[in-house]
């Protein structure tokens, strides 16, 4: 409980994330998939296939995470009898293109008016939140990004996060 209304204050927050810094993606992601392995159910793949070693972004270090790890858990929870989960980056004109891909059952027509909707959740009496999703669009927004997600019932969805670019490290 004090996780979720923590995590409340922080989506009403403004000026959440004030303490922004440089971070490689690449190396963020690497991070919070090792975070989320223990919640990997164990018929499903994780392949990453990062692509921006050297590029950074200007970025809070936890709300990034937090962003990442919720669209992970969710890829779990999509492909839980089986299947894979991809986390990619690269490089696009200015921008660091971060996508979470997973094979899993995906999202209803009617289901994806309402993702980004706190509270909004498809899982059963007290297992989720509907908190996921909105603080992940609001990470993305304090980060002057974009959130994008695609979806097709029964073959999976994708969540593609765009974020400027704010120097390359070499």
């Amino acid at each position: 409980a004090k996780t979720v209304v923590s995590r409340l204050q922080d989506l009403a927050r403004k000026n959440a994330g004030s303490d922004f810094q440089r971070l490689v993606l690449d190396d963020v992601a690497r991070k919070v998939v090792e975070i989320a392995r223990p919640a990997k159910p164990k018929p499903v793949e994780i392949v990453m296939d990062l692509n921006a070693p050297n590029q950074c972004i200007m970025g809070n270090e936890t709300q990034i995470s937090q962003l990442l790890l919720n669209l992970l858990i969710n890829a779990f929870h999509a492909t839980e009898t089986g299947g894979t989960v991809t986390i990619s980056t690269q490089q696009k004109a200015g921008s660091l293109l971060l996508k979470v891909t997973d094979d899993g059952y995906g999202i209803s027509e009617e289901n994806m008016k309402r993702i980004f909707e706190p509270f909004f959740t498809t899982k059963k009496g007290g297992e989720g939140t509907g908190l996921g999703l909105a603080i992940a669009e609001e990470v993305v927004e304090e980060h002057h990004g974009t959130i994008r997600v695609d979806s097709k019932e029964g073959l999976g969805t994708v969540f593609l996060v765009e974020l400027p670019i704010f120097f390359s490290e070499y």
